[in-house]
């Protein structure tokens, strides 16, 4: 693929992909796409976006590209990406939606994720669609004198909060007590009203957001503050999103981080017990740690591996014919309900188990229990094949040998970024530790390292 990574295209805004010239190429090759490979007559595109900078010239740029084929603009605004999946198979029932952004990443970077019509990510295949239509069209086409200006403002919010609204007992949060970290990003205009709307008192950080502030030192990627915050303020329960609010991450009653692995296995378990977990199978990612497997495994239940990208986690699910999947990195995926990952819902779901089991969050975790994990992250200059790294695969053999199946090392380059994370997983703490320090010695060596 010579555009899209695991979640879209994605990159720093104004280089060689994300900028106004290539995306209006984008929007003339999906309109082009939605034309003449689905034959679409009148085709129909929503596009949301966050809060950063960039996004309203992309927004335009991508409008420009898609009115080419006289394609109709539903304009979201600025939106969860869970919102512009809802468009897609509930309201406005698009035949293509449009996410404008770079998730997580800083506000300098941006992106595009796409869904189709029945609001699945679009598989790889059909991206290489995609990406066939705009090689095949290296410079924008002249203007064409009929175009017409199909571009409707349309508020996808207010249906998409009534449907989340709807899935939840009524007032179920009365009395219940939250700080939400919005990471200054598209859930501050719905995570603070719904939860709200359920009952509860709901304390807020992260949601101011300016265009330049989206997760900087707030949200997802920065857990510490919910933690202290939630600590600091004497409230039960946190929660922080990313930027575009598809996941979420939880601070238990201690005021202690709970691991995406965790929150998995607890609804894992909630689903086996119920007898809800389909071919009692969880997917989960090559990420995942062990002690998910363990307690999956113990309570009846299957854990199948994925490549790591919420994407493949759902076409996993659809395969192995599950209804539960995700990410320790807090995307969830509820078959019943959704197709893609929902923050908030995610976030929902886990409390209406806590309700049910009528157990505190700090509990349901230690039902599962993780073994010592030590990751690493470095930027690097070029992502040189890791199979041409002997000396790597040398030491990656040897150390998989000597772990056994007490414990496993992975190393990977991320799709959204360009970055090397290193992962080493086993009993001995020190053992972890230890190992993982030789693969970056070995890294350092074989790639150009930034920072």
């Amino acid at each position: 693929m010579n555009y899209f990574g695991t979640d879209g295209i994605r990159g720093t805004y104004d280089d060689a992909l994300i900028n106004a010239r290539f995306l209006k190429r984008v929007g003339y090759a999906i309109g082009s796409y939605l034309k003449e490979f689905l034959h679409i007559a009148h085709p129909k595109v929503a596009i949301g976006r966050d809060p950063r900078t960039s996004g309203e010239e992309l927004e335009k740029a991508l409008v420009e590209g898609l009115r080419y084929w006289n394609v109709q603009c539903f304009m979201l605004g600025v939106v969860p990406t869970p919102v512009v999946s809802f468009a897609c198979n509930k309201n406005p029932q698009a035949d293509l939606g449009i996410m404008i952004t770079a998730s997580h990443n800083p506000f300098n970077d941006n992106g595009i994720k796409l869904f189709k019509s029945s609001g699945e990510k679009l598989s790889v295949a059909e991206e290489k669609e995609i990406e066939n239509f705009i090689d095949r069209f290296p410079t924008y086409p002249a203007a064409k004198e009929d175009l017409k200006n199909d571009r409707k403002n349309y508020d996808a919010l207010k249906p998409y909060k009534q449907f989340i609204v709807s899935l939840c007992p009524k007032n179920f949060l009365k009395k219940k007590k939250f700080l939400i970290d919005t990471a200054n990003g598209a859930t501050t205009y719905t995570a603070s009203e719904i939860l709200t709307s359920l009952g509860a008192e709901v304390i807020s950080m992260g949601d101011e957001p300016d265009g330049v502030n989206i997760n900087d030192k707030v949200g997802s990627e920065h857990p510490q503050l919910l933690a202290k915050s939630c600590s600091k303020r004497a409230v039960p329960l946190g929660f922080a999103f990313d930027g575009d609010g598809d996941r979420v991450v939880f601070c238990d009653e201690n005021s202690k981080i709970v691991d995406g692995d965790q929150i998995l296995g607890l609804l894992a378990l909630h689903y086996l017990r119920t007898k809800k977990l389909k071919n009692n199978t969880l997917v989960a990612t090559i990420h995942s740690n062990m002690g998910l497997d363990n307690a999956i495994k113990e309570a009846g239940g299957t854990v199948f591996r994925t490549q790591v990208g919420d994407r493949n986690v759902y076409y996993s699910m659809k395969e192995q014919g599950s209804n539960l999947g995700g990410e320790s990195s807090g995307h969830v995926i509820f078959g019943d309900i959704k197709n893609t990952g929902d923050g908030l819902l995610t976030l929902l779901q886990v409390l209406m188990v806590m309700e049910k089991t009528q157990k505190r969050l700090a509990d349901l975790r230690t039902e599962i229990t993780l073994y010592p994990q030590v990751n690493l992250s470095l930027k690097v200059a070029e992502k040189k094949p890791l199979e041409c790294m002997s000396e790597l695969q040398e030491f990656l053999a040897m150390a998989e040998k000597e772990l056994g199946n007490q414990g496993r090392v992975l190393v990977r380059y991320s799709g959204t970024e360009n970055k090397i994370r290193l992962l080493s997983e086993c009993e001995n703490p020190q053992q972890a530790f230890a190992i993982l320090r030789r693969i970056e010695k070995i890294v350092h060596k074989e790639l150009s390292i930034i920072g």
